[in-house]
């Protein structure tokens, strides 16, 4: 587990996991966050986020070594987020290495109110909800 503040705590927190075949949980609390995952060395991460109504927000996840046509996103639980590479799958036919994004619509009902507001490939850096058609 890594921490980059507490629920209660606001900051710009940058949090890289990843790189084990299992699960590395990611807290950033408050704030403009940026996690980090690189699916080059395998595993999975899991981020606990607080979402921010500030229209200014700007949590970011970042994928390494990934090109935005090789990743992946389904919802999980209505509310969860797990966005992984396609090819992942055909490897052990698992998807074991990608981020799940805990309560990334945190109100179904409420558009805009998400935890995580960007994702950034490359060098390039999207809307995120737009990307999955939730704004």
């Amino acid at each position: 587990m890594i921490y980059g503040g507490t629920t209660s705590a606001s900051g710009n927190d940058t949090l890289i996991g990843g790189g084990s075949y299992s699960w590395g949980e990611l807290y950033g609390g408050a704030g403009d966050g940026t996690y980090f995952h690189d699916p080059l060395p395998g595993g999975s991460i899991y981020i606990f986020d607080t979402a921010d109504s500030n229209p200014g927000s700007a949590d970011r996840l970042a994928f390494l070594n990934a090109t935005l046509s090789d990743l992946q996103a389904t919802w999980v639980n209505n509310n969860d987020l797990w966005v992984y590479l396609k090819s992942d799958i055909n490897d052990n036919g698992q998807v074991d290495n990608g981020v799940l994004i805990e309560n990334f619509r945190t109100n179904s009902n409420t558009v805009g109110i998400l935890t995580i507001e960007q994702l950034q490939v490359g060098g390039t850096v999207y809307n995120f909800p737009a990307l999955l058609g939730v704004v």
